[in-house]
């Protein structure tokens, strides 16, 4: 009786409150007038209540979405006044304004440690250090409690990202003082990333990295992506659909440039009109999505297609430009591109648009892929003379896997050995053999990773909780430990990947693909386009299916003895200083040096700190100065005791995106220490971190990196020699 007085009196105490501050917030008529003590003595008192009943019943409160109403009730009905004002008044995110902002990312950051902690959700390596402190390993409790829990963790971090957005879009205070536009919004697409490795199956993340991505310069594919990708979540956003056609009506209205006849092969007119060219393929890309998305009538997809494909042929002839600047496609983009395919198809099929949809979405992305696949083969054949080496083509093999993988997953593969004498699908495999035995040829990594390995690759994760790719990702390791053992062998295990899909493909008898065991190169007939097989029975079809299964369990077993039969030599102790480390303590550093018992590895962001200070006249400046010739001295007699970071010996956090976001000096400086923690498995202590640099220092504790400053480890080390440990 006593506890349901308490609740009773709660709710009374937030309809009070909630009242009082909607009253006073709807009077503002000035942003002085919502930053009063008052209304914030308001907010307070509401949130205060709002975490005590999330913390006290973190079941009830996922249930009834009180994190949400947390969020609208105290938060967003303050931003949303202010985007009210913005349009009558003129100002910028500066003093009051700046700390409401920053006290609501506060609670926010506190509920979200507390949450952590009291649930055992380890969010080590998933969020931003500076986010949660320790957490404790998950508890042998309720596993519905546990999920709830990591849906408010998720949420919450999705509203922390949803505060550094509306902060960009009221825009920003001075430079210099408050953190810039470009930092917000990069901010932002980092929270909504660590949202969804926090819970996969939410497409609330994706959703909002549709919103950051809307203004674009790809006329809307990145914002059509992401709502898509939400769409296809477990659990879609419950107003993705209605964003993405608003955005598809965009497209639809948008008129399309005008663009003089082109061929890939006119390189000076690609060059002159690159810019409308992308503007204009983005939105006829977008208007065929359009009439599939809504399933309009079909009057003339083949023409559309056709067109569609003949400027993607010209839009790939930009990437191989050197010159083409900001306007030249990347592989991201590419990326994108067979998502949305993939994602439009694997819809109408679920959701059984209609035959004739589903074929014409079907057809799109396997032409799209065929022409793709035809363009990477050419520019490998031209390697020896001008085109890109093979490494540089990694991206986009990363965005060609997915489409594959979604292709030879059920339903997909049922549905290609059904239509397996179309002239696409022969066209798909002799692009696909092309394609692998150019890769082959020329990747030498290939040959170091005979057999692919279920770990999953960076395009996996991006991808991770869509339904078209379930089945594959299934079988995928996406812990951390396992990401991390792969991260110098990733070219080579993408490329097998491929060459497994690839004879895969080769061992069904209805497909013109080929396998030679000797050669190791895949071929296509040349005569037979398309070829004349007979029809596949169920019982073949089944037996396929069998031989599927029985490789992929292969590929497993094999993985497993490779990791058993793997010995990681012990590695000697290495010590990677920060820039005001060496800057001030570089004799200490030489001093560790001298015992001969350590590795002193400085990262390339220590070295352009250090060339930034060298210049002037202060104790710090010399310092600089003589740490810089002492590690040119080292290299130039080629000791391994003191070295630079080499470009490979990085391993970002995962919830780092290294194409979108900017990686600032400590992120750059953990992740060298996490690539030599990921060389040293189950060797405690062999890394450490020198600094005394507080906040770098708790992010080494969130990822479990020994972290000191020099004159603490020079300390003990030399007590530990005296007593002869």
């Amino acid at each position: 009786l006593q506890g349901l007085m308490e609740v009773r009196a709660d709710q009374r105490a937030l309809s009070k409150y909630s009242s009082a501050l909607r009253s006073r917030v709807k009077a503002a008529s000035t942003v002085d007038d919502l930053l009063t003590a008052e209304i914030a003595d308001l907010r307070l008192k509401l949130q205060q209540l709002y975490q005590a009943a999330i913390l006290a019943d973190i079941n009830a409160a996922a249930e009834q979405e009180l994190d949400r109403a947390l969020w609208r009730n105290s938060i967003y009905i303050v931003i949303e006044q202010l985007r009210r004002l913005r349009t009558t008044d003129v100002f910028g995110v500066s003093g009051a304004l700046y700390e409401f902002f920053l006290h609501s990312s506060g609670m926010y950051h506190a509920l979200l440690a507390v949450i952590a902690a009291a649930h055992g959700i380890n969010l080590t390596g998933v969020v931003d250090a500076h986010l949660v402190g320790e957490t404790a390993p998950p508890p042998q409790g309720d596993p519905a409690t546990h999920n709830h829990a990591r849906v408010i963790v998720c949420r919450t971090l999705v509203y922390l990202g949803d505060l550094q957005r509306y902060m960009d879009s009221i825009d920003g205070g001075e430079a210099g003082v408050y953190p810039g536009r470009r930092a917000r919004a990069d901010a932002a697409r980092r929270l909504y990333a660590q949202a969804r490795a926090v819970l996969p199956s939410d497409g609330g993340p994706f959703n909002q990295l549709a919103v950051l991505s809307t203004h674009a310069l790809n006329e809307g594919v990145d914002a059509a992506f992401y709502y898509m990708c939400s769409l296809a979540c477990e659990c879609p956003f419950s107003s993705a659909m209605n964003n993405a056609n608003l955005l598809l009506d965009k497209a639809r209205a948008h008129a399309l440039p005008q663009l003089p006849s082109m061929t890939p092969q006119d390189t000076a007119a690609l060059q002159t009109h690159r810019h409308q060219l992308l503007s204009f393929f983005c939105t006829a890309f977008l208007r065929v999505h359009d009439v599939l998305f809504r399933k309009d009538k079909l009057d003339n997809f083949e023409g559309q297609s056709a067109g569609l494909l003949a400027a993607f042929d010209c839009v790939l002839a930009i990437a191989a430009l050197d010159d083409a600047g900001d306007a030249a496609p990347s592989f991201r983009f590419i990326f994108k591109l067979l998502g949305i395919n993939m994602l439009s198809a694997a819809r109408l099929v679920a959701e059984g648009g209609g035959q004739r949809h589903e074929d014409c979405a079907i057809y799109l992305a396997q032409r799209m892929l065929i022409h793709l696949m035809s363009w990477m083969t050419s520019c490998l054949q031209q390697h020896a003379a001008h085109g890109p080496p093979v490494s540089a083509l990694q991206p986009w093999l990363a965005a060609l896997k997915p489409s594959l993988d979604w292709l030879t997953s059920p339903p997909m593969w049922e549905r290609l050995l059904q239509r397996h004498d179309s002239q696409t699908v022969n066209m798909l495999w002799a692009a696909l053999a092309d394609l692998l035995n150019a890769v082959t040829e020329h990747d030498e990594a290939i040959h170091r990773t005979p057999s692919p390995q279920a770990v999953a690759l960076p395009e996996d994760l991006e991808l991770r909780g869509i339904a078209p790719l379930q089945h594959t990702h299934s079988a995928l390791d996406f812990s951390a430990e396992a990401r991390a053992a792969i991260m110098g062998d990733q070219q080579g295990i993408r490329t097998a990947s491929l060459v497994a899909l690839g004879r895969l493909v080769a061992g069904c008898p209805q497909f013109s693909l080929t396998f030679n065991a000797e050669s190791h190169t895949f071929a296509v007939p040349t005569a037979s386009s398309p070829m004349q097989a007979p029809s596949a029975s169920p019982a073949q079809r089944e037996r396929v299916m069998q031989v599927m299964a029985q490789r992929r369990l292969e590929s497993e077993v094999a993985r497993l003895e490779s990791d058993a039969a793997r010995q990681r030599p012990a590695l000697a102790a290495v010590l990677i200083p920060d820039t005001m480390t060496l800057a001030n303590n570089m004799p200490l550093v030489t001093e560790l040096l001298s015992t001969g018992e350590f590795m002193v590895v400085v990262p390339q962001a220590v070295l352009a700190g250090l060339d930034s200070l060298k210049a002037g006249t202060q104790r710090i400046h010399k310092g600089a100065r003589d740490a810089i010739r002492a590690i040119q001295e080292a290299m130039q007699r080629m000791d391994p005791s003191l070295r630079a970071q080499y470009p490979a010996e990085v391993l970002l956090p995962p919830y780092i995106d290294p194409y979108t976001q900017i990686i600032d000096d400590n992120i750059a400086i953990i992740a060298c220490c996490r690539f030599f923690v990921a060389q040293a498995v189950g060797q405690r202590g062999v890394v450490t971190l020198l600094s005394a640099d507080a906040a770098l220092a708790g992010m080494a504790h969130s990822e479990n990196i020994g972290c000191q400053s020099a004159s603490e480890f020079l300390r003990q080390h030399r007590s530990s020699r005296r007593h002869g440990r």
